[in-house]
C-alpha cells in the first residue's frame, strides 16, 4: 500500500509540535504543585555505581501496592501521583540484597537514589507486573539485556550483540560474512542503529559473529523489528537503540581476553571516585593469521574495534560521552578478488536531567559520526563513498494523571561524498549537503482498564529540497479480561525516509553501500 501524506506548512505544523511541549513544560510546574507526590531517583550496584537495569521499585502501605516502577537503562527510575502519607519504600534487584525503607511523603517532587549490595543468595522478589506489561508487551519489540546475549553460543572470547540479532526470526543475512542484516524484508540502510543516541551507519563486522557491542558493554538494547512510534523518524524496516553502560566508579578493573579468532582487552575505573568513571575497550581480529591453520581454509578478514566512554553521575542528572571507531577489511567472498573496506567514526554525548519542582525528564544527546566504505577489484574498478553526519537532539517526557506525555526536537546535517567507477560509470567524485529537522509529539494512556493506546505523530523537514512529512502512527495493546495471562499487541502508521543506500543488487556478495538523497519529493515509504 502507497500512500502521500497531504503537505502542510513546515512552520505550522513546528509551531503546533512547539506549542504541545511548551504545554506540557508548563504543565509540569501545575503538576508539582498539586497535592500529590512524585518520588524519583537511580537504582545501582553499590560495589561499581553500574545502573540496574529492571530494578522493581515499589512504595506500599497496610493496603498493599500504590505505586511501581521498573528501572530503565540509565537505571533512573519514576513514581509519579502518589498521595502524601507514609509508605513502606521497597527496591529489589534478583542477586541483591532488598532495600527498605519508610517513607514520608509530602505534596511535591521528591529524589531518592539507592545503592544495591550484591548478595550470593537468591532473593525473594516483589515484580512490578503493570509495569513490566506496559514496556515489555509490546508489538514488534525486543528487549535485549546482556544476560540474554549470553545465553548463545560464540565463537568468543565472550558473546556478541550480533550473534544474538541473527539469532532472532525476523532477522536473516547472506551467510556469515559481511555485516549486513535484513529485517523484515528491507534493506539494512532502512535499520536505523543509535548508539547511547548517536546514529551510526554500520556497526557490524565483516565476520557476522561479531559486532562493535560485546555484551560486558551493553547496558540494554531495544530492537524494533517494526511497528515503532514516531520518535524514531528516518528509517522504514527497524530500529536497535543501544545503552552502553559505564564503567566502574567505585573501583579499577581490567580484563584481557584471547580466542582463536579474536582477541580483546578492558580497562576501566573512577576518575573521581563516585562521580566520575573512564571505560576502554579494544578488540582486534586474529583469523587473517589462525584461520588457515584452524579452519584450513583462506580467511582474508581484517576488523578492530575501539570504544571509549567517559560517564559522569549527579543526584539529579547523568552524562556520558562516547567515542567508537571500528575498522573491516577483507573479501566478503574468498574466491573473488573484490576488497571490501568500511570505517565507523564517532564522537558523541547524552544527559539525562531533572529539576527539584518538575516531574519531566529531559533527554539531551548531540554527536557526530563519519562513515566510509569502499570496493577494489585487481583491475582498479574502484568505488568509495562516505557521510559525516551531526546531530543534535531534545527529548522531553512528562508523567500527568491520565497517562504519559512525550516529545521532541532533532537537527541534523549530513556531508555526502561518493566517487564511483565500473558499475555507475562516474568519472568525477561528487558531493552534496543536507540538513534536516525533524519533530515529534507522543502519548500513552488507558482506554478503560484493558487496553493502552500509545499514538504518535512526527515530521521531517529537509531545509534545502522536498517538502516535509507528516508521520502519524499507533501502538495498541488489548488484555482481554483486564489480567496479564493474555496480552494482544498490534501497531501500524506511515514511515518516511529521505535517504537511501544505494548498492549493486545484482551482485549479492558485494557490501558496498552509497548513501545518497533520495530524488527531490521521491521519499522512501511504507505503512
Amino acid at each position: 500500500m502507497r500512500i502521500i501524506p497531504r503537505t502542510v506548512s513546515p512552520g505550522r505544523l513546528a509551531a503546533l509540535v512547539a506549542g504541545l511541549l511548551l504545554l506540557g513544560a508548563s504543565g509540569s510546574v501545575s503538576f508539582a504543585q498539586e497535592d500529590t507526590a512524585v518520588l524519583r531517583g537511580f537504582v545501582t550496584d553499590q560495589a561499581s555505581g553500574a545502573p540496574l537495569t529492571r530494578a522493581n521499585v515499589v512504595l506500599q502501605d497496610a493496603d498493599g501496592i500504590v505505586g511501581a516502577a521498573a528501572a530503565d537503562g540509565d537505571g533512573f527510575y519514576q513514581i509519579s501521583e502518589v498521595a502524601p502519607g507514609t509508605y513502606q519504600f521497597v527496591v529489589t534487584y534478583t542477586g541483591y540484597e532488598t532495600h527498605r525503607d519508610t517513607l514520608r511523603l509530602r505534596p511535591g517532587t521528591r529524589t531518592l537514589s539507592v545503592s544495591l549490595q550484591p548478595t550470593r543468595q537468591e532473593l525473594e522478589e516483589v515484580t512490578v507486573e503493570a509495569e513490566r506489561e506496559v514496556e515489555d508487551a509490546k508489538a514488534g519489540l525486543r528487549r535485549i539485556r546482556p544476560a540474554d546475549i549470553e545465553t548463545l553460543p560464540s565463537p568468543g572470547p565472550g558473546s556478541d550483540l550480533a550473534m544474538y540479532l541473527r539469532s532472532l526470526p525476523s532477522v536473516t543475512s547472506i551467510g556469515d560474512r559481511g555485516g549486513r542484516l535484513f529485517v523484515r524484508g528491507g534493506t539494512p540502510s532502512q535499520n536505523l542503529i543509535l548508539v547511547d543516541g548517536t546514529p551510526i551507519k554500520k556497526p557490524f563486522h565483516i565476520i557476522g559473529f561479531y559486532s562493535a557491542f560485546p555484551a560486558d558493554l551493553i547496558s540494554d538494547a531495544d530492537f524494533y523489528a517494526g511497528g515503532f512510534g514516531s520518535r524514531y523518524l528516518g528509517r522504514l524496516s527497524s530500529v536497535l537503540d543501544i545503552n552502553l553502560r559505564p564503567g566502574n566508579l567505585k573501583g579499577y578493573q581490567g580484563r584481557a581476553q584471547v580466542g582463536p579468532f579474536v582477541t580483546s582487552g578492558r580497562a576501566e575505573g573512577p576518575v573521581d571516585r563516585g562521580d566520575k568513571s573512564l571505560l576502554v575497550h579494544y578488540r582486534q581480529s586474529l583469523i587473517e593469521w589462525t584461520g588457515p591453520e584452524v579452519l584450513s581454509q583462506s580467511t582474508p578478514y581484517r576488523f578492530y574495534d575501539l570504544m571509549t566512554r567517559l560517564h559522569t553521575q549527579g543526584r539529579k542528572s547523568q552524562c556520558s560521552f562516547t567515542g567508537l571507531r571500528t575498522y573491516d577489511r577483507g573479501r566478503v567472498d574468498p574466491s573473488r578478488p573484490s576488497s571490501f573496506r568500511w570505517t565507523n567514526t564517532s564522537v558523541g554525548g547524552k544527559c539525562l536531567a531533572f529539576g527539584s519542582g518538575s516531574s519531566q525528564k529531559v533527554y539531551v544527546t548531540f554527536g557526530t559520526t563519519h562513515f566510509s566504505n569502499s570496493v577494489e577489484t585487481p583491475d582498479r574498478d574502484t568505488r568509495s563513498s562516505g557521510t559525516w553526519d551531526t546531530h543534535a537532539t531534545l527529548r522531553i517526557e512528562e508523567p500527568y494523571s491520565w497517562g504519559r506525555l512525550r516529545g521532541g526536537f532533532w537537527a541534523r546535517s549530513t556531508q555526502f561524498d561518493y566517487d564511483f567507477t565500473g558499475t555507475f560509470r562516474r568519472q568525477r567524485p561528487q558531493e552534496s549537503f543536507d540538513i534536516t529537522t525533524r519533530g515529534f509529539l507522543g502519548a500513552e494512556f488507558n482506554i478503560g482498564s484493558t487496553i493502552t493506546a500509545s499514538p504518535s505523530i512526527g515530521t521531517q523537514f529537509p531545509v534545502f529540497w522536498g517538502t516535509n512529512t507528516v508521520e502519524p502512527r499507533l501502538r495498541l495493546a488489548w488484555q482481554p479480561g483486564g489480567t496479564d495471562r493474555t496480552k494482544i499487541t498490534a501497531a501500524g502508521g506511515l514511515y518516511r525516509q529521505l535517504l537511501d543506500g544505494v548498492t549493486d543488487e545484482r551482485d549479492a556478495g558485494s557490501t558496498f553501500l552509497a548513501w545518497l538523497q533520495t530524488p527531490q519529493g521521491k521519499a522512501l515509504q511504507s505503512t
